[in-house]
C-alpha cells in the first residue's frame, strides 16, 4: 500500500514538475533583432516576432517600450551581448527572452526578369533569463523578388518568419495540460483560451510510468502516448476534447500535449478491377478490351477525418493509352477509433486518349466524374501506413471516333469509341511523410 502510494505521489509530481512546465504562463520579452544593417530592418523583424509570439498564446508578453528604455541604459541596441539581455530580463521578471541578428540582408538586379532579386537569413536565440543559458537556436531564410529594390530587401526578411519558422516555435513552445475530467468519449483538461487553445486542435494524451532503480536510488518517469484527442470547446481556462482513439483507458491525471502539425502529407498508390471499357474496331464485331487501372495520388490528410489528393491515373489497352488527371477528396467515419474507418469520396477530372497509327500519334480529350466508398485501416493508428479497399463509380471519359492527329488534322482511330463509364474495386496503400 506505501508503495503504491509512493509511486502515485511521485507521478502526480512528475505531471506538475515536468509533463506540464506551461501550467503557469511564462512572462517573455523580445529584445530585438541586431545586425549590420539599418535601423528599419531591425525593427521590422523584431515587430514580426512580437506578432507571431502573441498569436502563439503561449507567453505574457512584456511591453516592448519599457525593454527599450532599460536596454538603452544597458547599451544592448550597440552591443546585442546576451549577458546585458539577462541583466534587463531579471530587473523585469522575465522567465525567456528571444533575442535575434539578421545575418545577411541583400538584393541584386536580374536583368532577365527585370526585377530586384533578395535573400534574408536571420537567428534566433531563446535564453532562459533565470540560468542565462540559451534553450533554443532558430535560424530561417527569406527569398523575394520585386521591381523596387527596397520592397524586396522587406518581403526577403517577412520572408524569414515562414511558415516553417512558427511551426519550429510551435514545437517548442507546444501546449498541454493535466486531464482533471473523463466522460465517455470526452475528456476536460486544464488550459484553455488564456494558453492559446482552440477549437479544433489536436492533442497527445500521455502517462507518466514510474520507474524505481531501487540499487542506484533513481526514481524517473517515462511517457507513454496512449491516445489522442480533437478539442471541441474552450473556455478561459479550460478544454472539452473528444476521444479519436485511445490503446488504454483514459484517466484523470494523464498529461495532453498540443500536435502541432496534425495533418500529414501522402503518397498513394492504387490499383484497380473495373468493367471499363475499350471498344476496338474489327470487321465484324466491336471487341472489348479491359485495360489495367493504375493511380497514383498526392495529397494532404487530417487523420480520422478527411483527406484531399491529386490525382494521375494510367488505363492501358491493347493499343491505346489513357492518361487521367484530377482531384479527390473524401470523408471518413468511425467504425473503430483510430483503427478503421468508413469513406465517402467524390472527384473528377480531364482524361487524355493517345493512339499510334499510320500516319503519326492521335490523340483525344474527354472528361470524367467519380464518386464512391469503401473502407480504410490505419496501421499503427496514423503513424503508419493506411490500407484502402473502395467501390467506385466513374462517368466518363465517352469519346467519339474523331481523333486528331500530332498535325493537327483529325482522323477516325481504329478504336472507335472510349468509354470509361463503369464500376471498379480499388485497393490502395497510402504512405504518410
Amino acid at each position: 500500500m506505501k508503495k503504491s502510494m509512493k509511486i502515485l505521489l511521485i507521478t502526480v509530481i512528475f505531471i506538475f514538475c515536468f509533463a506540464i512546465p506551461g501550467l503557469a504562463e511564462n512572462k517573455a520579452g523580445v529584445f530585438g533583432f541586431y545586425g549590420s544593417v539599418p535601423n528599419e530592418f531591425c525593427l521590422t523583424a523584431t515587430n514580426k516576432l512580437s506578432s507571431i509570439l502573441l498569436d502563439l498564446g503561449c507567453f505574457e508578453l512584456v511591453e516592448r517600450g519599457e525593454i527599450e528604455r532599460l536596454l538603452q541604459r544597458q547599451h544592448l541596441q550597440d552591443t546585442g551581448l546576451i549577458d546585458e539581455a539577462v541583466q534587463v530580463g531579471k530587473i523585469l521578471s522575465i522567465q525567456l527572452g528571444f533575442i535575434g541578428s539578421i545575418d545577411h540582408l541583400f538584393s541584386y538586379w536580374d536583368g532577365k526578369a527585370q526585377r530586384y532579386r533578395a535573400e534574408a537569413g536571420i537567428t534566433l536565440k531563446v535564453i532562459n533569463i533565470e540560468t542565462e543559458q540559451v534553450l533554443h537556436i532558430i535560424v530561417g531564410t527569406g527569398y523575394s523578388s520585386s521591381e523596387n529594390k527596397e520592397k524586396s530587401l522587406y518581403q526577403a526578411l517577412e520572408a524569414c518568419f515562414s511558415g516553417e519558422f512558427v511551426l519550429k516555435l510551435k514545437d517548442i513552445f507546444s501546449l498541454n495540460g493535466i486531464i482533471i475530467k473523463v466522460d465517455g468519449d470526452n475528456l476536460y483538461f486544464f488550459n484553455g483560451k488564456d494558453r492559446g487553445v482552440k477549437q479544433g486542435q489536436r492533442f497527445k494524451v500521455f502517462r507518466a510510468e514510474v520507474e524505481n532503480f531501487e540499487e542506484m536510488k533513481i526514481t524517473t518517469a517515462f511517457k507513454e502516448e496512449i491516445a489522442q484527442v480533437e478539442v471541441t470547446e474552450v473556455t478561459e481556462g479550460m478544454s472539452k476534447a473528444k476521444i479519436l482513439w485511445n490503446s488504454q483507458p483514459v484517466l484523470l491525471g494523464d498529461t495532453v500535449e498540443e500536435i502541432v502539425s496534425p495533418d500529414k502529407k501522402l503518397v498513394n498508390l492504387g490499383v484497380a478491377v473495373t468493367n471499363k471499357y475499350v471498344l476496338e474496331k474489327s470487321e465484324k464485331n466491336g471487341k472489348v478490351k479491359f485495360p489495367l487501372h493504375l493511380t497514383g495520388r498526392y495529397g494532404k490528410e487530417l487523420p480520422f477525418k478527411n483527406y484531399n489528393y491529386f490525382d494521375l491515373s494510367l488505363f492501358k489497352g491493347s493499343n491505346v493509352t489513357i492518361l487521367g488527371f484530377g482531384v479527390e477528396r473524401g470523408l471518413e467515419y468511425p467504425f473503430i477509433k483510430g483503427l478503421l474507418y468508413g469513406t465517402c469520396f467524390g472527384g473528377g477530372g480531364i482524361s487524355l486518349g493517345f493512339q499510334e497509327i499510320t500516319s503519326g500519334t492521335a490523340s483525344c480529350l474527354g472528361y470524367y466524374i467519380k464518386i464512391g466508398c469503401g473502407g480504410k485501416y490505419y496501421v499503427k493508428y496514423d503513424s503508419g501506413p493506411r490500407i484502402n479497399l473502395n467501390i467506385f463509380a466513374e462517368y466518363g471519359p465517352q469519346i467519339g471516333s474523331k481523333w486528331k492527329t500530332s498535325d493537327g488534322t483529325i482522323t477516325s482511330a481504329p478504336v472507335q469509341k472510349l468509354d470509361l463509364t463503369g464500376f471498379g474495386l480499388e485497393l490502395g496503400v497510402s504512405f504518410p511523410f
